[in-house]
């Protein structure tokens, strides 16, 4: 596996944070590990709620965060979009995209409209 991560700034006060990795697996087998509750509770964070579009989750991430995200757009096996703390200052939007490459399965993450000052923060994580 290959990691990439990135910040950059979208205006004076937000950025987006972008990381990509590269699996070797097939792309149904990923988007399962992506989406699949006991799955993602295996690597990145514990979920639970009303598992569908529209619908709000809470999750509890390895990095220690936790709160609620709502589900704005799953399409599968290629994308989805997901509001965190939905309504509030805090709010920003993860967005993960999976695509096939010669040597797998390429998963772009990315997290928009965090305050410029816990960009670093993010990446760190």
């Amino acid at each position: 596996m290959t990691t990439t991560g990135t910040m950059r700034s979208i205006d004076a006060t937000r950025g987006i944070v972008r990381v990509e990795e590269l699996y070797e697996t097939d792309i149904n087998d990923l988007w399962d590990a992506c989406t699949c509750p006991e799955r993602l509770a295996r690597w990145i964070a514990a979920v639970s709620g009303d598992l569908r579009v529209g619908g709000t989750i809470q999750a509890s991430f390895t990095s220690t965060w936790i709160g609620p995200l709502r589900i704005e757009t799953c399409e599968a096996p290629h994308h989805v979009l997901l509001t965190v703390e939905p309504g509030t200052d805090d709010e920003t939007h993860i967005e993960a995209w999976l695509s096939e490459r010669d040597s797998g399965i390429l998963l772009v993450v990315e997290e928009g409209g965090l305050p410029l000052d816990r960009l670093h923060s993010r990446l760190a994580s």
